[in-house]
């Protein structure tokens, strides 16, 4: 489980450190880095370089004029990665603590002519653009630490592996093999506000959690299965005889089916993971406030069933906030902590407050505001 995260040159936070517990819960004002935070975790954990995953992705690396494409446009895949880096070649890095380890995820951009020799081999081999101007987004991934050394001299060695990939920047989101050692981390990503997910089988055991979540929005639901047509989606059983479309219970439904979804295919996937993550944009869009007190429970019970599991979510929303320190108060000690984002000048950057569960009293009682 990371102990914290640091981002140096990562969109908007030019230096920030963050104190993560099993579950953090970040706020602040729109435009601050709750989202860019919860983006580089997904880099550090996922070892993904494609940003696709996010919903906003599409909105940030545009659409430009392509004469070449059978419609006369493309997508500008370089504009997402070029609002990276803040301070031109030294490129971002997102680095945590795991352990007595250090992960770290460090990107760049490049062209063709600075690449290594390996990663020109690469690249050529993969027939992607090596010619003067060609652009590359760089990714390198590592894991460095000290383990014991059972030799009844109590000695440690040094640990370290890693990997590397990269994406041509042009029109097409062309990327290369990864090259190196995995590390054993895993993590899902779920904007609240946007996510529709529809799995490609729906096993018992899932069907059954999922279910149990859905209860949340609608009590009377008794079952869920998945329509398996030309265009699959999920159908609820209610009071084990009606049967509808999920989308029928509303668009807060069906995200949160999604965020159920995904944390059901984290659980069977986090066995011998040395880090598993949930990450979770806009906590509590789409659901009543009413019912948010009893998602927290749900949350709070997963986590108390799979404690390797590390959750990090974002949220604007005062009720969100009260239900999540109601639920919390008086759970685990050191098991939640809201992280607060705040900027006072360009030059002091984002800075970090965090307040932990002896505070959660406070922040019902109205004494803390911490919204932003």
């Amino acid at each position: 489980m990371l102990q914290n995260v640091r981002f140096i040159n990562y969109r908007g936070l030019k230096d920030t450190t963050l104190p993560l517990a099993p579950i953090t819960l970040l706020t602040g004002t729109n435009g601050i880095g709750k989202t860019s935070v919860l983006e580089g975790l997904y880099f550090l954990l996922s070892q993904s370089p494609d940003a696709a995953t996010f919903p906003r992705y599409p909105l940030h690396h545009g659409v430009q004029a392509n004469a070449g494409a059978s419609n006369g446009w493309g997508y500008d895949y370089a504009s997402f990665w070029n609002e990276c880096p803040t301070s031109g070649a030294s490129g971002c890095r997102v680095e945590a603590a795991l352990g007595d380890f250090t992960l770290t995820w460090e990107m760049k951009i490049s062209d063709f002519a600075q690449l290594t020799e390996d990663l020109k081999s690469v690249a050529t081999a993969y027939g992607l653009q090596t010619g003067v101007g060609a652009q590359y987004a760089l990714w390198e991934w590592n894991c460095k630490g000290k383990v014991s050394q059972d030799n009844g001299r109590q000695e440690t060695v040094d640990v370290s592996h890693g990997s590397k990939a990269f994406q041509q920047l042009s029109m097409e989101p062309r990327f290369s093999p990864r090259i190196g050692t995995g590390i054993a981390t895993v993590c899902r990503y779920v904007d609240m506000s946007s996510t529709r997910y529809i799995p490609e089988k729906l096993p018992l055991a899932t069907e059954n959690f999922l279910t149990d979540g859905l209860k949340i929005i609608k009590p009377g639901i008794t079952g869920v299965r998945r329509d398996g047509g030309n265009q699959p989606r999920l159908r609820v059983i209610v009071n084990e005889k009606s049967e509808y479309s999920l989308g029928t219970l509303g668009v807060g439904a069906e995200t949160w089916a999604s965020m159920f979804l995904a944390l059901a295919e984290l659980a069977d996937t986090s066995t011998g993971q040395a880090s598993v993550m949930f990450l979770a944009d806009e906590i509590g869009a789409g659901i009543h406030y009413g019912k948010l007190e009893e998602v927290w429970d749900f949350l709070l019970k997963f986590l108390s069933h799979k404690p390797q599991i590390q959750m990090v979510l974002t949220t604007h929303s005062h009720d969100c906030i009260n239900a999540f320190c109601k639920t919390f108060q008086n759970a685990t000690p050191g098991m939640a902590h809201i992280v607060r984002l705040n900027k006072f000048d360009e030059e002091e950057g984002v800075l970090t407050t965090v307040l932990p569960q002896e505070m959660f009293d406070s922040i019902l009682s109205g004494e803390w505001e911490v919204r932003g």
